[in-house]
């Protein structure tokens, strides 16, 4: 059991299984008779998340290389 999350998705092996949410905003997956394999839940809004952290982290170095940049022309043109 886990706290209810609509993104939260649980699987056996390849098998999808079916959420429940408890009374108290607990969260159950039903495993279905004659399945096998390693139970995981996977959160499906992961991957855009993670998707938006690497675009963050490239603008984020981007900015930063633009702004030492800048430094670096002005450290020069102030020498002459």
């Amino acid at each position: 059991m886990r706290a209810h999350n609509p993104g939260l998705e649980g699987y056996a092996g390849e098998t999808r299984l079916e959420g429940t949410v408890l009374g108290a905003g607990m969260q159950a997956f039903t495993l279905p008779a004659g399945v096998s394999g390693d139970v995981h839940l996977r959160f499906s809004g992961d991957t855009p998340y993670r998707i938006s952290l690497l675009v963050g982290c490239i603008l984020w170095a981007i900015t930063c290389l633009g702004f030492l940049i800048v430094v670096a022309r002005t450290r020069t043109e102030g020498v002459d």
